[in-house]
């Protein structure tokens, strides 16, 4: 199994069922090719700026304890010739070349974690009434990627003051000290915390130019465990989903969204100690 075990990836302790709000071409293409797209940290910082970044505080002293490092080489390091300036200079350029080389070579999948649908993510993630959303759990979504040879690593999201905190603090005490390549990409910014976050990352390391992003086969009977529909769709896209759905020989269950029910149609039978 691909699903690759790790400390710093954890599941969410209050809930194990994840969503993915999408719209209707993208869950075309999903069925199509029975893959989920993994776009790179680059396109997900067009969104996010901040994606893949290091808390601040931790990236000083990792520059600091590199510069100190080097002063302490002296005449066996590269930069034995260079002022303290020149070489913070050139340790700052060479730490901002390796975080370019991570940006483009980590490949994610963005799930969203709660126990009930959300209405704000309806909101947030569909510009029209014409989209799904994939219901799932944590299991099966590892269980999914069966296929798939390269290491998936996955886990909830950490949200961090990235001004002041530092990594580590709210991890279990027994967990290894020390500094992770992938801790940028498992943690973003306090205002991000109503996205509760669950991702699969994938680490490119052989070299191949994969662009924007890359395409991962999963078992969706495996993946997928309700589809529901937009608030608010209209007749004709509730049956067209239904006759896409069977066209690719699948009999995923179909529901309405939490957010249309009628807060007035009411189960008799609940009344019954009142109806003779």
């Amino acid at each position: 199994m691909p699903f690759e075990d790790h400390p710093l990836f954890t599941d969410p302790e209050e809930t194990k069922t994840i969503w993915r709000y999408i719209d209707f071409t993208k869950f075309v293409s999903i069925l199509d090719k029975n893959s989920i797209f993994f776009p790179s940290a680059r396109e997900l910082q067009k969104i996010d700026p901040w994606e893949g970044t290091y808390l601040k505080k931790v990236l000083a002293f990792n520059l600091k304890e590199r510069f100190e490092l080097e002063k302490s080489l002296n005449k066996n390091s590269c930069y034995a010739k260079l002022s303290n300036y020149e070489i913070a200079k050139e340790i700052s350029q060479n730490s901002k070349l390796a975080y370019e080389n991570q940006i483009d070579n980590n490949f994610i999948s963005c799930w969203h974690f709660n126990s009930f649908e959300s209405a704000a993510m309806w909101n947030l993630y569909l510009k029209s009434n014409e989209g799904i959303c994939i219901q799932s759990d944590c299991d099966s979504f590892k269980k999914s990627f069966q296929d798939e040879d390269r290491k998936i690593y996955i886990g909830k999201v950490r949200y961090k003051d990235y001004a002041n905190d530092v990594y580590y603090d709210d991890y279990p005490v027994n967990l290894f000290p020390g500094f992770n390549l992938f801790l940028p990409f498992i943690h973003k910014r306090k205002i991000y915390e109503h996205e509760r976050e669950y991702r699969a990352i994938i680490l490119n390391d052989d070299n191949k130019n994969l662009k924007n992003g890359i395409f991962i086969k999963v078992d969706l009977n495996t993946l997928i465990k309700k589809i529901i529909l937009a608030p608010a769709s209209p007749i004709w896209f509730r049956d067209l989903v239904r006759s896409v759905i069977k066209k690719y020989n699948y009999n995923f269950e179909i529901c309405n969204s939490e957010v249309d029910d009628n807060p007035f149609d009411y189960d008799l039978s609940a009344f019954k100690f009142i109806i003779p």
